[in-house]
């Protein structure tokens, strides 16, 4: 709303199909989980508590401390090859939980909405307000030429993500970074611990992939990477 507008009028008109709409209830759906290909990759959980009518909603679980390289969303300088294989090894197997039974997991009720082709098109309004916000906020991060690029992939929405949409997709995290992805030391090697699952959602696993590599590869990746 404070952003006024158009934005806060698409805003309005679009939120409940927005990916925070139900991460209260998403987060414990995901913690739920029991196969071990992904609570392996989990901070360890104590317990989680669901009560709608007091609006509490809880997951207990532990104090992540000795961790390595938590928290550099700031600062990536730390990885190394031996740890973005370790992160790349370990979604990988998270992301195979999931994979081929989409349509069970878009049945979960914790899940949220999962936008559909129509749905990213019809949303036109909303997409192309928050890049002319941006536009105006940060003029210094979103040059004219990249607001046409961005501009110009909003509105061949309905070309492109239908293509994405008929890939086969998972359970993906959907906010894959150093921010919310640090390693476990263990006898044989650093091993993943992804966690903040609120926005987790139905989608392609390479999405995450791309995400993580986008922060740790720098700037000028070479091509053996």
């Amino acid at each position: 709303v404070m952003c006024g507008g158009k934005l806060a009028s698409a805003h309005n008109k679009f939120k409940k199909k927005l990916g925070f709409t139900g991460c209260h209830t998403r987060e414990l759906g995901v913690f739920s989980q029991t196969d071990e290909r992904f609570v392996k990759y989990l901070p360890k959980v104590y317990g989680l508590h669901e009560d709608p009518t007091r609006e509490a909603y809880i997951v207990v679980m532990e104090l992540l401390q000795g961790m390595e390289l938590m928290d550099t969303a700031d600062d990536v300088s730390g990885w190394q090859p031996e740890h973005i294989e370790a992160v790349v090894k370990g979604i990988a197997e998270v992301h195979s939980v999931w994979y081929g039974r989409e349509e069970e997991l878009g049945k979960q009720p914790w899940l949220g909405p999962v936008l559909t082709s129509a749905d990213m098109v019809e949303m036109t309004p909303l997409w192309e307000a928050l890049e002319l916000h941006s536009a105006e906020e940060f003029p210094e991060m979103l040059s004219r030429g990249m607001l046409q690029y961005h501009l110009d992939l909003v509105r061949s929405l309905g070309d492109w993500w239908p293509k994405m949409e008929a890939m086969p997709r998972t359970l993906i995290h959907n906010d894959f970074n150093p921010r919310n992805v640090c390693l476990r030391p263990t006898e044989d090697g650093p091993k993943l611990c992804v966690y903040d699952w609120e926005l987790a959602t139905l989608g392609l696993p390479q999405h995450d992939l791309a995400e993580f590599l986008l922060f740790v590869l720098g700037d000028h990746p070479e091509a053996s990477d």
